[in-house]
């Protein structure tokens, strides 16, 4: 799975029954907390829509992101105090999660985490053991000291008719890429990307500080240097 994960994560099932996603809903899905005080803590709302109860439980995990946006998590229970950290809503009802970031407060950059909500079985009785749908959503809480910025810088390199694009963020914040279209200009060139291309053909959502970012675009009769510069990049602006 790559990329963020801003809808239905899993199901496991043993029969053709399917539950869509819509079926939950969590709000919000991404969030800012700060390392310490009263920002540190954040209310999330989780509404079962569907005709029966269901049991969820919650995990915390620090996310990191490869250079191709696959998320790659590690369990970090002992940051988060999250309350109730299981329960059980019943059909129709909305349930109030408290969560409050208490890992390490003196932070030299944002950290990300992944707070995934996820269904446990409860035993029907009479219902038939074959028949199973589980489902997972995972939110993201991006905790972020003060004064921190994003600093994204661009290379890219030509090969025929693409364009290798690599974006590294040298700051201390992490950055939205898909926030507002991405212009490059150089010599006469104009690249541009719109949101939904970035998000949806070339899975550029994030930038954690620290990380890489490589996606390789068509630029057809366009042609970028080896040496292009980035006059632009308004999704970075803020």
């Amino acid at each position: 799975m790559r990329g963020v994960l801003l809808g239905i994560a899993a199901i496991v099932m043993a029969s053709g029954v399917i539950v869509p996603a819509s079926a939950q809903t969590i709000t919000p899905m991404v969030y800012d907390l700060a390392p310490a005080g009263k920002d540190s803590s954040r209310e999330l709302e989780f509404w079962n829509s569907q005709n029966r109860p269901v049991a969820i439980e919650l995990t915390s995990s620090r996310r990191s992101y490869d250079e191709h946006g696959v998320a790659l998590d590690v369990p970090a229970p002992a940051d988060f105090t999250i309350v109730p950290q299981q329960f059980i809503a019943a059909a129709g009802e909305r349930k109030k999660v408290r969560l409050v970031y208490n890992g390490p407060a003196a932070l030299d950059r944002s950290a990300t985490y992944a707070l995934t909500f996820r269904q446990v079985p409860i035993s029907a009785g009479q219902a038939d053991p074959k028949v199973r749908v589980l489902f997972e959503f995972t939110t993201l809480a991006h905790v972020v000291p003060a004064g921190a910025k994003e600093n994204v810088e661009l290379a890219a390199q030509v090969a025929g008719s693409t364009a290798t694009l690599t974006f590294t963020n040298r700051g201390s914040r992490y950055a939205r890429l898909d926030a507002a279209p991405l212009r490059i200009r150089q010599g006469g060139v104009d690249l541009s990307l719109d949101p939904a291309q970035l998000r949806d053909a070339y899975d550029l959502r994030w930038i954690l500080p620290g990380e890489t970012r490589v996606a390789v675009v068509p630029i057809g009769s366009s042609r970028i240097s080896l040496a292009a510069a980035v006059e632009s990049v308004t999704a970075l602006d803020r």
